[in-house]
């Protein structure tokens, strides 16, 4: 199909994601390693661990939508072992995990 002089190129810009939004470091394949957790403080956990339920929950949200799909499907499931991981250093320290 050859293009036409009447097309026309539209310059699309990305949306800044907001703040709360958890998104994960792309060098380390979109998880949080236990190494990392470990080296973290109990309150840096927690806020961490906040901001992946965030995103867990608005990942199922939008999964869960009638027609909707999601770019990484993948990220459900590193989302919850990431989760997991946090609460396992906790308890592991001897923390309740909120």
């Amino acid at each position: 199909m050859k293009r036409t002089p009447s097309a026309k190129v539209v310059k699309v810009t990305q949306k800044k994601k907001p703040v709360t939004e958890y998104t994960p470091k792309a060098d380390k394949g979109g998880t949080t390693k236990a190494n990392d957790i470990n080296q973290m403080s109990s309150d840096e956990i927690r806020e961490h661990l906040a901001a992946v339920r965030l995103a867990q929950m608005s990942l199922l949200a939008k999964n869960a939508q009638k027609g909707a799909t999601i770019k990484n499907p993948m990220q459900i499931r590193q989302n919850r072992r990431t989760i997991a991981r946090m609460l396992t250093v906790l308890v592991k320290r001897g923390e309740r995990a909120v």
